[in-house]
């Protein structure tokens, strides 16, 4: 999509230029007529006509450059959006099943923090992206200078050994020479395009994708954690009811529910951890 986009951009840029030429050249065939005391009306039109072409071309520029913008907030939404629903999914995910004994455990609500973490994830691995792919082929650039640098290397070594082997030959001296010229220029365009690849190595990129993961793992934390409460607390309830139902029917059959009643030890011990007075 880039490609294409910087392509028809490129067009664009390029027939609205062709058009200024045109309309300086119009303008200057104008004066001249002028000076001559020519009809002029031939060269008035001219210009007015490619000041027309020149304005719609313009028109054109501007909203093929605006439907461009709204793709790409669109293409950027969609992504945000795709990454909060991963985000809620995955609290949901680490809390467990949504039924434990029966009983319906409360859902992932929207989680304004998660969400907000989510979203700029989404946009720091967005740009990382796009300047790794410009890091890319700059990089790519280099190494194909590079490759062309050894090979010049190669092929000047291979004469050299040979030379040193006994085996001269006429046209040695030229050849060295030109390999030598070459791989000057080659060493040359290679530092160039070295540099230039540093200079768009992601590295701030890279470190903001980190930070939102982190941010965005501390802000699921959190949401989990409130989850397990939320969840904790519809199974307290619901043994709240059941413990109460159970006392009156032990009630209503005359039995005491301080003994008839179980007195959940284990829970005791997990929530005070220690032995319940029954066990001392």
């Amino acid at each position: 999509m880039e490609t294409i986009e910087h392509t028809i951009e490129g067009s664009q840029m390029k027939n609205i230029h062709d058009i200024e030429a045109q309309l300086v050249g119009a303008r200057t065939d104008l004066a001249a007529a002028l000076e001559r005391g020519d009809d002029t009306r031939s060269y008035r039109n001219a210009v007015v006509a490619l000041d027309q072409e020149l304005a719609e071309a313009q028109a054109e520029k501007a909203k093929a450059e605006r439907a461009t913008q709204r793709a790409e907030q669109e293409r950027l939404s969609a992504l945000a959006t795709d990454a909060v629903r991963d985000a809620h999914n995955s609290v949901a995910d680490a809390a467990g099943d949504d039924v434990v004994a029966g009983i319906d455990m409360p859902e992932v609500t929207d989680d304004p923090a998660v969400a907000d973490a989510a979203e700029r994830l989404s946009a720091a691995r967005d740009r990382l992206a796009r300047e790794d792919a410009r890091y890319t082929a700059a990089y790519g650039e280099w190494a194909k200078i590079n490759k062309r640098l050894v090979d010049k290397q190669r092929q000047r070594d291979e004469i050299v050994a040979r030379r040193a082997s006994g085996d001269e030959r006429p046209e040695d001296g030229a050849e060295l020479t030109a390999l030598n010229l070459d791989m000057g220029s080659l060493q040359s365009m290679a530092a160039d395009r070295h540099i230039a690849a540093e200079q768009l190595k992601p590295t701030s990129a890279r470190r903001l994708v980190a930070d939102a993961e982190a941010a965005l793992k501390k802000t699921q934390d959190a949401a989990l954690f409130n989850l397990r409460k939320a969840r904790i607390r519809a199974l307290e309830l619901a043994l709240i009811d059941e413990h109460a139902a159970a006392v009156s029917d032990a009630r209503a059959r005359g039995l005491s529910e301080f003994t008839s009643v179980p007195m959940l030890r284990e829970m005791q011990r997990i929530i005070h951890r220690t032995a319940t007075w029954e066990d001392r």
